[in-house]
């Protein structure tokens, strides 16, 4: 292995390493818990795949500013740093979310119906 290769492959490496503090919020999905948006650096991280009527979505504020989560007619909370709410989804079809102190701040949540009866599909 030449020195350049050697060299090529350490800074990839801490590309890689760095990448995920650097990227901001992140969308956060653990088996068998809630899907979670996560609001920092005055953004909303991404919006969970796969959202379904009916489904508990968790925000939680990792930001030293305080938050809500408001989509009008659907939901709207106040999360003060460091805290988590949750809301069902009740309606299928796009949401949007905003944060009422800081207008910038902007997710699209795209909810799915539940399936039909008899519909075997997921």
């Amino acid at each position: 292995m030449s020195l350049r290769s050697g060299l090529a492959g350490v800074m990839v490496a801490a590309a890689l390493a760095v990448a995920p503090s650097i990227s901001g919020a992140q969308a956060i999905a653990k088996a068998g818990e809630p899907p979670t948006v996560v609001m920092q650096n005055l953004a909303f991280g991404p919006a969970p795949a796969d959202l379904k009527v009916g489904e508990t979505l968790v925000f939680r504020n990792d930001d030293s500013f305080r938050h809500t989560a408001t989509a009008r007619g659907d939901f709207d909370l106040d999360l003060k740093p460091g805290h988590s709410g949750s809301v069902v989804l009740k309606r299928a079809g796009t949401i949007q979310v905003t944060c009422r102190y800081h207008p910038t701040m902007k997710l699209t949540l795209t909810v799915a119906p539940l399936p039909a009866l008899g519909d075997s599909r997921q």
